[in-house]
């Protein structure tokens, strides 16, 4: 019998690498499946004007199932609307911060593309620790909904952070009206701006320190 080990040296080892390769995938999508489970908000952390808008649930796959993504929109309807959307995308691998930071860009420019202007000098950036123990990243904007007559002052928030060990990220981007110049109201409201940013740490202010920030509050894994 012939040994093909010694005859084929090189090929017997390619063909073990190939295998490995393939049951090494085929593991990394089985786990990366029965693991996602997308950030979400709890119900008793909602202020009752907060909902799901469940037309803008999204989710979808890529790279043969190793990375999976959801994003779960929240929204206030009234004279002062507001949203706020997370995002959960699920990898085999670290995610980097030029990854994220580019996931949060694309998802900032869908604002403007829905005709919000951002002012960019306005940019305020940092970090915190969230309530489940994450250190995230936030870069905060003004910006104008030119979508409305007349335009409206608006605030936008983007943040992230990452798990390292589940290898999940999550991006949050969060916009809220703060001008009401249609119904000749002046002044700013604010409430629904806070109830996104607030934090335990009162890291956006004192008048913005409590523990029920929906940011603050997302579960993830």
């Amino acid at each position: 019998m012939v040994n093909l080990k010694n005859r084929f040296p090189g090929t017997w080892l390619y063909g073990l690498l190939a295998v490995f390769i393939v049951l090494v995938v085929i593991s990394a999508v089985l786990l990366s499946g029965r693991s996602f489970t997308p950030a979400y908000i709890p119900d008793d952390i909602l202020d009752s004007s907060w909902g799901e808008d469940l037309s803008r649930r999204q989710s979808g796959e890529h790279l043969f199932g190793l990375e999976r993504w959801s994003s779960i929109t929240y929204r206030v309807e009234d004279r002062y609307p507001a949203y706020l959307t997370v995002t959960t995308i699920k990898t085999v691998v670290m995610l980097s911060e030029e990854y994220l930071q580019e996931k949060t860009r694309e998802t900032l420019e869908e604002a403007i593309e829905e005709g919000i202007e951002i002012n960019v000098s306005s940019v305020v950036s940092g970090e915190r620790t969230i309530q489940s123990g994450f250190t995230t990243r936030y870069t905060v904007y003004n910006g104008t909904d030119t979508s409305t007559t007349p335009p409206e002052q608006v605030k936008l928030i983007g943040e992230v952070w990452t798990s390292g060990l589940a290898g999940t990220a999550v991006v949050c981007i969060g916009c809220a009206q703060l001008s009401d110049f249609a119904h000749n109201t002046s002044g700013r409201y604010s409430e629904w701006w806070n109830n996104i940013i607030r934090d335990e740490q009162g890291t956006f202010g004192k008048d913005v320190q409590g523990t029920d920030g929906l940011i603050d509050n997302v579960v993830c894994s």
